[in-house]
């Protein structure tokens, strides 16, 4: 199934928000600011997205459900792979607290950001990069997910905020206390991509 799911969601997203970001340049028209203003303004925007970027990380590491709920708005749609999407702030605050159930310790989650393109207007934007999560289960295995992610970012009362999310896992690395081969409850077990991840 993921194979699909890679297939339709990602483009589905990119041309979404691009068009998003489109619409709300093309309504706002807003007067051409010269081009040291247009650099300073573009540097702003892309730090304070940077800082929640930060956030986000800092949350997860702490296990933090309602904080990376926070950093979503109301009515943000989370892409959960091979599930059907999650809608809603306190829906995304549902999905990660049942992650963080699962006693995971060491926790460590970086982001290193791709591509980021900010709307003309300063509203909205989407950007790509990847993920890297690792942690140590219960039993004592050592687990590493990388991941590709795709999200929308949209200004609310001055303060930008995730408006949706798709992350598509690329490697999965395991290491437990004894050699033998990958069991089924480990190819279940959560992991970040689980939570749509940046």
């Amino acid at each position: 199934m993921r194979s699909s799911y890679r297939s339709w969601i990602v483009p589905v997203l990119v041309a979404l928000v691009a068009a998003a970001c489109q619409q709300r340049a093309a309504e706002q028209e807003p007067a051409e600011p010269a081009g040291d203003t247009v650099a300073v303004e573009a540097r702003t925007e892309q730090q304070a997205i940077d800082t929640l970027r930060v956030r986000y990380e800092r949350a997860f590491e702490s296990a933090d459900a309602g904080a990376i709920a926070s950093l979503y708005t109301e009515d943000a749609i989370l892409h959960v792979p091979d599930e059907e999407p999650v809608r809603g702030r306190e829906a995304v605050r549902g999905v990660f607290e049942e992650t963080f159930a699962d006693s995971l310790t060491d926790v460590s989650f970086t982001i290193e950001p791709g591509e980021l393109v900010i709307a003309d207007a300063g509203d909205v934007a989407y950007g790509t990069g990847t993920t890297t999560f690792s942690a140590t289960t219960p039993a004592g295995e050592s687990i590493t997910e990388r991941s590709r992610y795709l999200v929308a970012f949209e200004k609310v009362d001055g303060e930008w905020k995730l408006d949706a999310a798709v992350s598509v896992p690329t490697t999965l690395e395991g290491s437990g206390p004894a050699a033998g081969p990958e069991s089924p409850e480990e190819e279940t077990r959560p992991t970040e991509s689980d939570t749509g991840s940046m």
